[in-house]
């Protein structure tokens, strides 16, 4: 999302929420529906859904990268910042690559933290 322009992208996420939804009648454990709704509910400040549809797809796969990554911009949206690191460092562990965690604008606000400096050391670089 672009600094400032969160108002903007709201009714979006409404829209994206809704067809989602849908999407989860069809297949109530699809991981990528489960973690996008996580994260679209994160988008527009509703951190409690948020979170119920984050712990869905980590049931159905604890260790994915991108259910981790999730987590970690979940927390990092509700002004969770050591609980972001935390999942942030489990994605890091389950192999988020050294680039993806540079490159991701999604990260910025954690860059200057030396715990990202600490993660980008412990990243597995894409070779």
């Amino acid at each position: 999302m672009i600094p400032g322009e969160a108002d903007k992208a709201v009714p979006a996420y409404k829209q994206a929420v809704s067809l989602a939804e849908k999407l989860l009648v069809v297949n109530p454990s699809d991981i990528e529906v489960l973690s996008s709704l996580a994260q679209y509910h994160s988008r527009i400040g509703d951190a409690v859904a948020a979170r119920k549809y984050l712990d869905r797809a980590l049931q159905v796969n604890p260790n994915d990268v991108d259910n981790l990554r999730i987590a970690c911009l979940v927390y990092l949206d509700s002004g969770q910042q050591q609980e972001a690191f935390k999942w942030l460092e489990k994605s890091v562990r389950a192999g988020y690559s050294r680039e993806q965690l540079i490159a991701n604008p999604e990260l910025t606000s954690l860059r200057s933290e030396p715990e990202f400096g600490r993660l980008v050391g412990e990243a597995v670089s894409i070779k």
